[in-house]
């Protein structure tokens, strides 16, 4: 057994992955004063995961600690470790807009397009939260921008659905599809339109999305914005040349 060290939050000696009740250990608390002392031991074990899966190096991830990733990933922390769900660090970390700890956890190796149970990737949870930055350094080394989730919905959809501009238009130069639609044959610019994204609109057509394009139900982008009364979006579309005789089934 190591030996021990005098713990400056806990305020007793601990072992520098000593357990705790809820199978965690103090490193996974993120306290960055514990990390300093404990982490340069040579028998500790970095990749230690609690009960629900999350190792060290993933908690300081999901909480943008900056300082303690740095010496998780320098001391051999595995930035791939996934939970049972699929989710790693560059996932927790892209979601809340961490972009420094990105920055790290990229340089460290960890796989840009990795998804979870769902499908989501570091990506799309970065563009489903609005977060550019994250979004830019992401693209920027490589990460897929037209990976589709399980209900087959890719970043730029995300982005587009909720008026994300800064977002949408950085996938947009790094070659997100516009014309990609899910099983039910929605498209991102279905989706902006319904919400009324006048601004996202505007990006998507420019960056050749079909106008005509048509849902399961045979509603195009026009139907849905004109049904939701977004008159800016209309206008829009009917200038880019919208189909405004096209018609549902029923």
């Amino acid at each position: 057994m190591e030996d021990g060290i005098e713990c400056p939050i806990c305020r007793r000696q601990i072992t520098s992955y000593e357990i705790t009740a809820v199978g965690d250990t103090y490193v996974h608390q993120g306290e960055q004063a514990v990390t300093e002392v404990s982490v340069p031991m040579e028998t500790a074990e970095r990749n230690h995961a609690d009960q629900e899966g999350y190792t060290a190096l993933m908690r300081a991830s999901e909480n943008g600690y900056e300082a303690v990733v740095g010496r998780l990933v320098e001391a051999g922390a595995d930035p791939n470790h996934a939970t049972q769900q699929g989710k790693t660090a560059l996932m927790l970390a892209s979601k809340n807009g961490y972009e420094a700890v990105v920055e790290m956890l990229v340089e460290s190796g960890a796989d840009l397009n990795d998804a979870d149970e769902q499908g989501k990737t570091a990506l799309m949870l970065a563009s489903l939260h609005g977060h550019e930055a994250v979004v830019g350094r992401l693209v920027v080394a490589g990460a897929d921008p037209n990976h589709a989730n399980q209900e087959g919905y890719t970043a730029l959809m995300r982005a587009s659905e909720n008026g994300y501009e800064a977002v949408v238009g950085r996938l947009v130069e790094a070659g997100a599809d516009p014309n990609h639609a899910t099983q039910q044959g929605k498209t991102a610019l279905m989706l902006a339109s319904k919400n009324g994204y006048e601004a996202v609109v505007e990006m998507l057509v420019e960056s050749g999305a079909d106008l005509n394009d048509a849902d399961e139900q045979g509603k195009t982008a026009l139907m849905v914005a004109s049904l939701h009364g977004h008159e800016a979006v209309v206008g829009r579309l009917v200038e880019a040349g919208a189909d405004l005789n096209h018609a549902t089934e029923q």
